[in-house]
């Protein structure tokens, strides 16, 4: 949820939030090891899912970097990604060896060491972070009595004005396309792969390690090909590989199965152009003092509102027409996006660059 970008703007300090959302995430997922019955699963979810922060985190780290390094974001995202497919690596195999209940004891004790270094190895505010807030109490100081008010908060309406922009809500609306397609296939491939072509765990976690393999090179380059190609060439190449992708799962045999491995390639690709281009473009359009809630408005749009979408609408489609429709639907569907995208990037001069070039250009005069 945004709200959390929202507080941590407000208090100007993205450190407390992140570490009691990440806090409250962890325990739910823990409580999820001992819960039974549905009413009690959901709960579990349902906490996990209120306390996500991810965009929290990426404003922190655009902060600490500043205008002048934020191309770097990616090299830094790119260990995110090194351990998420090592993980999955890992977990696959610990399920298949040892059962599914020790990955949960292992998730408590790496989240626990990064909830420790979080707390006691990083300042409790960033440099513009403690810039704002000092200014804030300074102007409160001049006609307050109490010290440390911050009740001066950014204006909604300069949040609002940027957010309900034209191309700013076109870029979400692509967002939410890759990410109800991503969530889709997070939430149906490995049921596809072990009920309908007898997979096994092991298979599919190292499919989650294959889609690393090529995101690594895209968020360590990201600089480069956000400099070369720019943000609509990346969001292209984004769909594109979606589409490879969602049709080549409807290829799949039983005989067949392990050539996912080299589908989820495309995975990677489809993920780390869309990911570095929009973590760019948010930090670009956003207003300074709402730049947490920004980055947790396009995390919301990906993981709730796509991640949302994707699972129900598929589910449904599954049930009525199988899995296969169901993939070369959202196939279908992102293509059509790109299809669009691209006429109004080469057609008519249109896309998210020219957008950013239009806001960038009256603020050098």
């Amino acid at each position: 949820l945004p709200i959390w970008g929202y507080v941590a703007d407000i208090i100007q300090s993205r450190k407390r939030v992140y570490l009691f959302c990440n806090t409250m995430s962890v325990i739910s997922l823990l409580l999820l090891s001992r819960a039974q019955g549905f009413l009690t699963i959901l709960m579990c979810v349902i906490g996990m899912a209120s306390f996500k922060s991810s965009g929290v985190l990426d404003a922190h780290t655009l902060d600490f970097l500043g205008e002048r390094h934020r191309g770097m974001y990616g090299t830094i995202r790119m260990m995110m990604a090194i351990s998420w497919g090592l993980g999955a690596v890992i977990m696959g195999w610990i399920t298949d060896t040892y059962g599914f209940d020790w990955n949960f004891g292992l998730f408590g004790g790496m989240m626990t060491t990064v909830l420790l270094l979080t707390a006691f190895g990083l300042p409790s505010k960033s440099q513009k972070e403690q810039e704002r807030y000092d200014n804030i109490n300074r102007s409160h100081n001049d006609g307050q009595e109490e010290e440390g008010l911050v009740s001066a908060a950014p204006r909604l309406s300069n949040l609002f004005a940027s957010i309900f922009r034209l191309p700013v809500l076109l870029w979400l609306t692509e967002v939410a396309v890759i990410g109800s397609g991503m969530s889709l296939v997070e939430s149906f491939l490995f049921v596809h792969l072990q009920d309908d072509l007898q997979s096994t765990t092991t298979l599919c976690g190292y499919s989650v390690g294959v889609t690393v393999l090529f995101e690594i090179p895209i968020f360590h380059n990201s600089k480069y090909l956000l400099k070369e190609w720019g943000h609509d060439k990346l969001f292209i190449v984004a769909m594109v590989a979606y589409v490879i992708r969602a049709f080549g799962y409807t290829m799949l045999t039983t005989s067949t199965v392990h050539w996912v491995l080299a589908l989820e390639i495309f995975h990677g690709i489809t993920f780390g152009c869309m990911w570095i281009a929009s973590v760019d473009f948010s930090a670009r359009v956003a207003p300074e003092e709402w730049s947490t809630t920004f980055q947790s408005v396009l995390s919301m749009t990906m993981s709730c509102i796509g991640g949302g979408i994707g699972p129900i609408v598929g589910g449904i489609i599954m049930d009525h027409f199988g899995v296969n429709v169901m993939f070369q639907a959202m196939g279908v569907v992102v293509l059509c996006v790109a299809t669009i995208h691209l006429i109004v990037w080469q057609g008519f001069g249109g896309g998210h660059d020219a957008f950013l070039n239009s806001i960038t250009e009256p603020e050098r005069e």
